[in-house]
């Protein structure tokens, strides 16, 4: 096996408890994503990413949550555009960084929509 994934959804107040309830929505979440040592580098983990961001669209997702190692979170920053969610995560010395991607289009919605 090369590498595999997990995905789920998850109430958007599991993570931010604070929230409005009528705000909560359910979220995507990518509960898992690794690919073995020996092909790591190899673009195989992009190639999983693209495919979920494909999926994230096509369900109409707003939103894509995730834990990253915190060794390789600049990884999907760069590549992908996400942001880490708790300032506190790039403090502490806690293993992962709690990540956030808006798929939200401003573009396409002005292309497609009336306001």
């Amino acid at each position: 096996m090369i590498g595999y994934y997990t995905l789920r959804h998850t109430a958007l107040s599991s993570l931010l408890p604070n929230i409005n309830p009528d705000k909560d929505k359910q979220i995507l979440d990518i509960a898992r994503l690794a690919i073995a040592k020996p092909f790591q580098g190899n673009g195989y983990g992009t190639e999983i990413m693209h495919t979920i961001l494909h999926m994230a669209v096509q369900f109409n997702e707003r939103y894509i949550v995730l834990d990253a190692i915190k060794d390789v979170w600049h990884w999907y920053k760069e590549r992908f555009r996400f942001e880490h969610l708790f300032d506190q995560d790039l403090i502490d010395d806690t293993p992962v960084i709690t990540l956030l991607l808006d798929l939200y289009d401003k573009e396409l919605v002005e292309q497609y929509y009336d306001e």
